[in-house]
């Protein structure tokens, strides 16, 4: 329950920082564009897009059997991560710069 708590701190104190509103909305905008691209444009459910869409913007690449399989979807994806992994980087910084201000004072 502690860290459960500790994520709500961070998320209250975020949203007083400008900044760390912006990140959050684009992060959520962009994974969501991203999903709704996959979904209409590759033969996954919503559910399978916006996995597809978190793992490649997380690095975290389970190597699943989701790959882009049309030139289209594939260009997609190079932008998309292009733009995306430098976005959630941006995020997640900015959330260690709310947990470190935090742990100091």
């Amino acid at each position: 329950m502690r860290g459960f708590r500790s994520v709500i701190s961070v998320f209250k104190t975020g949203f007083q920082d400008t900044e760390f509103r912006a990140l959050l909305y684009l992060s959520i905008f962009v994974l969501i564009a991203g999903s709704l691209f996959y979904y209409y444009f590759e033969p996954w459910s919503f559910v399978d897009s916006m996995f597809f869409a978190v793992v490649t913007l997380t690095t975290v690449g389970y190597g699943d059997p989701f790959i882009p399989s049309t030139t289209l979807t594939k260009v997609f994806t190079m932008g998309y991560i292009l733009l995306g992994v430098g976005l959630i980087l941006a995020f997640i910084t900015k959330v260690a710069q709310i947990v470190e201000r935090g742990v100091r004072d």
